[in-house]
């Protein structure tokens, strides 16, 4: 979301809050015994891939609908 909504400075210090909890949250989760340290680790490597990856997706789909092109199909598609 923070990709999405912020932008500039907003969004650098909104990246800066969000990656303090994350690390605070998988902490916890692995001093409580939730969670193994491989199981978050491997969550704050896939999650920002992911997450830019989307970004980028969604990207693509604001410049095609400011181009005029079609994003989906009309109701009566086959």
């Amino acid at each position: 979301m923070i990709l999405l909504l912020a932008t500039g400075r907003a969004r650098a210090v909104a990246v800066a809050i969000a990656a303090v909890v994350v690390l605070l949250t998988g902490w916890s989760r692995i001093y409580l015994g939730a969670h193994y340290p491989t199981d978050v680790i491997a969550s704050m490597i896939l999650v920002p891939v992911l997450a830019v990856a989307a970004d980028r997706v969604a990207g693509r789909i604001r410049l095609l609908a400011d181009d005029g092109l079609p994003t989906h199909l009309p109701a009566d598609a086959p």
